[in-house]
C-alpha cells in the first residue's frame, strides 16, 4: 500500500464528520432522511472519534464537522465537538444558525471555527447578525450552491450559469463577510456530496478565486482520487473537503496518492500487482477488475 503518514495530498485535505444524534452518518447528495452510520474498516459504525482519529492516522490534521441536529434546531452536540477538538489542529463546525449560541456556551479552543452556512439564513442580513456575534476570527462563510446559485433557508430559483449571473449572487455574500473581517468561505453543493462523481464547485470555485483572490477557498463534494483533488486546488481552493473517499482503505489509495507514483497499488480481488491504464481507468492485467476507486467495476 502507502505510507499515509508521508502522503502530500494530506496537508491539503480537510476530514468531514457528518454528526447526528453523536453518531458519524454517512451523507448521501443532502439527502438527510438517508443518512445511515459511517461504515469503518478497524472500527464500531458510526463512532465519530474512530472517524476523526482515522483521519489522523492518514495524515490529516484538520476536520469539518457538521452538527446535523444543530443545523436542524434540534440541540446540538458540544459534549462529542469538545472531544473531537481533541484531536485536531484546525476545527470547523456547521452549526447553522445556531453557531453563536454554540460558540458562546461551550468552551472551545481557539483552533475552532464557525462555518455560516448561506442555506440556514433566509436573508443576508440574518447571516450578518449572526456574524457580528461571533468572535474575530471565528466566522466562515458557507457559501451553499445548487446549479450555480447561492442557496438560501427559502430555496433557490431556476439555475443560472452564467458567470456574470453566479458573481452577481456570490458577491453580497462574500463582500459583506470581508466587511465584517471573515476571509474564509466554504464552496459547497450537496448534490455531490456522498457521490463519489468528482467535484461539482470547480467552475465557480474558479470564478470565486479570480474575482476574490484573498479569500482562502475551501471545497469539497464528489472528491475520489488526487485527479479530483488537484482540479479544486488548480480553481483556486486553498484546501479541500473529503469523507467518503477516505473511510475504506482501498478507495483512500486513490485520494492520498498519486497512482502515477505508486508502483505498489494492488487489486482488491486478486491482489495483483500489475494494474494498467485503459481509457484513464486502472485495470488488473490478472483478473480484469477496474479499480478507479472502490465502487467501480463492480467487483471491488
Amino acid at each position: 500500500m502507502f505510507d499515509q503518514q508521508e502522503s502530500k495530498s494530506a496537508e491539503s485535505l480537510i476530514g468531514v464528520i457528518d454528526l447526528r444524534k453523536g453518531r458519524a452518518v454517512h451523507a448521501i447528495e443532502g439527502r438527510r432522511s438517508e443518512y445511515r452510520d459511517v461504515e469503518l474498516p478497524d472500527a464500531s459504525p458510526g463512532d465519530p472519534v474512530a472517524l476523526a482519529t482515522r483521519y489522523r492516522r492518514l495524515g490529516i490534521r484538520s476536520l469539518y464537522v457538521a452538527d446535523l441536529d444543530a443545523i436542524a434546531g434540534d440541540g446540538n452536540d458540544a459534549s462529542t465537538l469538545a472531544e473531537l477538538s481533541r484531536l485536531t489542529d484546525d476545527l470547523m463546525v456547521d452549526a447553522g444558525a445556531s453557531a453563536p449560541f454554540m460558540a458562546a456556551s461551550c468552551a472551545f479552543d481557539e483552533h475552532v471555527r464557525f462555518v455560516l452556512p448561506t442555506e440556514s439564513f433566509a436573508h443576508i442580513d440574518q447571516w450578518a447578525v449572526a456574524c457580528e456575534q461571533l468572535d474575530e476570527g471565528q466566522a466562515v462563510l458557507g457559501l451553499d450552491l445548487a446549479d450555480n446559485r447561492v442557496r438560501i433557508r427559502s430555496g433557490t430559483g431556476r439555475p443560472r450559469e452564467d458567470r456574470c449571473e453566479l458573481l452577481s449572487e456570490a458577491a453580497p455574500w462574500i463582500d459583506r463577510a470581508m466587511m465584517l473581517g471573515v476571509r474564509a468561505a466554504v464552496v459547497l453543493d450537496l448534490s455531490f456530496v456522498g457521490a463519489l462523481r468528482g467535484p461539482g464547485t470547480a467552475t465557480a470555485c474558479a470564478i470565486l478565486s479570480r474575482q476574490w483572490p484573498e479569500i482562502e477557498l475551501i471545497s469539497g463534494g464528489g472528491v475520489r482520487t488526487t485527479s479530483d483533488l488537484k482540479k479544486l486546488l488548480n480553481a483556486g481552493c486553498q484546501r479541500v473537503l473529503a469523507a467518503t473517499a477516505l473511510h475504506h482503505d482501498y478507495s483512500a489509495t486513490h485520494l492520498l496518492v498519486d497512482r502515477h507514483e505508486s508502483p505498489q497499488a494492488i487489486c482488491p480481488v486478486c491482489r495483483g500487482n500489475t494494474l494498467i491504464e485503459i481509457r484513464g481507468k486502472l485495470q488488473c492485467e490478472r483478473c480484469h477488475t477496474i479499480c478507479e476507486t472502490c465502487c467501480e467495476g463492480g467487483r471491488c
